[in-house]
């Protein structure tokens, strides 16, 4: 392994140079993969918080906040890897998303609102599980669910 093309992370983890300038993670020990960690790709902004983190070492609580749920929960499974994971702020509850549950309760006020149970609590709560949904990548037609959250008047 040409340690050249390499960023040290600890005594026995790299980072691979070229892979994270393409938005990929891919983590290596001198004699071989870290399972879990070929190829796995990543967000702009996850990338310029491990560059930073390279450059500097050390945190930028900034950039942290502007992850999205997703990158923080991979960035935890990586620094836990690591034995990082004193340098990051700890994952809120609300971080934590239960999809079955969003799911469930995005059905229930559907439900409430093509039966005309709605009231402004149940079309704001609507909009911001679409919104969530959306962010998560479960529903995939933006301009619907835009549609959608226009014509609930909240």
């Amino acid at each position: 392994m040409d340690l050249r093309l390499y960023h040290r992370m600890n005594d026995k983890i790299y980072i691979q140079k070229k892979k994270l300038d393409d938005n990929k993670l891919h983590l290596k020990y001198k004699s071989g993969n870290v399972v879990g960690f070929g190829n796995v790709p990543i967000t702009d902004t996850l990338k310029k918080f491990l560059k930073n983190y390279i450059k500097n070492d050390k945190v930028s609580i900034t950039i942290y906040n502007k992850l999205d749920d997703n990158d923080k929960k991979l960035l935890h499974k990586m620094f836990e890897r690591l034995k990082l994971q004193e340098k990051l702020p700890e994952l809120d509850e609300d971080d934590e998303v239960d999809i079955d549950d969003l799911i469930e309760k995005f059905q229930m006020n559907r439900g409430a609102i093509q039966a005309g149970l709605d009231n402004t609590e149940i079309r704001k709560e609507f909009k911001e599980q679409i919104l969530k949904l959306l962010d998560l990548g479960i529903i995939t037609d933006i301009p619907k669910a835009m549609e959608i959250i226009d014509n609930l008047n909240v």
